[in-house]
C-alpha cells in the first residue's frame, strides 16, 4: 500500500512527502500561519534594501564585493576573505593548529637531521652517488649505468661462446639495409656502395668462424662480407680481440682505417659528407650526384 500524505491541518492530500512538507509551512490552518507570513515579509523587506558592498581581504589585501542588506553589514555577518584558500589561512591564524604544526614539523626536522645519511657508491665506478639526484638509482651517472648494462650482456655473451667486451665501444652508429644488404656503420656502408657501384659481387657473410680469447675459451663470431668468394672484415679498431680473430683465422681479409680511404672518398665523393642521411634506406639504385 502506498503512504498516503495528508495534511493534519486541512486535511488535503498530497502525492509526495516534499510537496506536503512545502504546504504545511503556509497552510491556513496552521496554528503560527501568521507569524511564519510576518518572517517571509520581513526577509522579502531586507532582500529590497540589498546593497552591493567593497571589501578588501584580510590575508592578502585583494579586494572582493558582496550584496548584503543592512542588517548583514551591520552585524559584520559576511565573509572576510575572497577565497576558500585565503579563509583557510585566516582560520589557522585564528587557531592554535598553526602553531602546533609548526613545532611538529621542526621536530620533525630536528630528527631527520639527526639521523645519518646512508652514503651510496656507483657499482661500477665506486663514487659517491647524489641521492637527491639520483634517489633510487645505484649508479652514479647514466654513463655508468650503461657501461655496467654493456659489461653484463658482454658477459652472458661470453658465455654463449658469441662475441666479447670491448671497453668505450658504446656509441651511436649508422645502421640500416642496402639493396638488401645489412650494415652496421657508415664504414660498411660505404664499402657496400663501393663494391656494388664497380660491379663488384658482395653479401653479408653467414660463416660462423671460432678463436681462442684471452681467457683461453673458445667464442665463435661471424665477418662481414663475402666478396669474389673473399671473406671480408671491416675493423676502424684493431684491438686485442680482433688480433685474435685474426690469428686464428688468417684467410679472412681484414679493411683497416687506412685501407677505407679508397671506399670513404668515393661515397663522399659523390653523396656529401653525411651519405648516410641522403641515402634512403632500402631505396635503390641511389641518384647520381650531379
Amino acid at each position: 500500500m502506498d503512504k498516503k500524505h495528508i495534511c493534519r491541518y486541512c486535511g488535503k492530500e498530497f502525492k509526495t512527502a516534499a510537496k506536503l512538507g512545502g504546504h504545511v509551512s503556509k497552510c491556513k490552518l496552521h496554528p503560527k500561519y501568521e507569524q511564519i507570513i510576518n518572517k517571509i515579509v520581513e526577509t522579502r523587506k531586507k532582500n529590497i534594501d540589498v546593497k552591493v558592498y567593497v571589501f578588501n581581504c584580510e590575508v592578502c589585501n585583494a579586494e572582493y564585493t558582496l550584496k548584503l542588506n543592512k542588517n548583514q553589514y551591520n552585524d559584520k555577518s559576511y565573509k572576510r576573505t575572497c577565497s576558500r584558500h585565503c579563509a583557510s589561512v585566516l582560520t589557522a591564524r585564528n587557531t592554535n593548529k598553526s602553531i602546533k604544526n609548526q613545532k611538529i614539523s621542526k621536530k620533525v626536522k630536528l630528527n631527520n637531521d639527526a639521523k645519518p645519511k646512508k652514503i651510496k657508491y656507483c657499482k661500477l665506478c665506486g663514487n659517491v652517488i647524489d641521492t637527491n639526484i639520483r634517489k633510487h638509482s645505484s649508479f652514479c651517472s647514466d654513463k655508468c649505468s650503461k657501461e655496467h648494462r654493456h659489461i653484463a650482456l658482454s658477459k652472458n655473451a661470453k658465455l654463449r661462446k658469441f662475441g666479447g667486451y670491448v671497453p668505450n665501444s658504446i656509441k651511436k652508429y649508422k645502421h640500416g639495409i642496402y639493396n638488401g644488404i645489412h650494415y652496421d656503420s657508415s664504414w660498411e656502408l660505404a664499402y657496400i656502395i663501393y663494391n656494388l657501384e664497380h660491379n663488384i659481387p658482395i653479401k653479408r657473410c653467414v660463416q660462423i668462424r671460432t678463436y681462442i680469447n684471452e681467457d683461453n675459451k673458445i667464442c665463435n663470431y661471424i665477418p662481414d662480407f663475402e666478396v669474389n668468394n673473399e671473406i671480408i672484415e671491416i675493423k676502424g679498431y684493431f684491438s686485442e680481440n680482433a688480433k685474435l680473430k685474426a690469428k686464428y683465422n688468417p684467410d679472412i681479409k681484414l679493411i683497416l682505417s687506412k685501407d677505407m680511404k679508397k671506399y670513404l672518398d668515393y661515397t663522399i665523393n659523390k653523396y656529401g659528407k653525411k651519405f648516410w642521411e641522403n641515402i634512403n634506406r632500402g631505396i635503390s639504385p641511389l641518384p647520381d650526384k650531379e
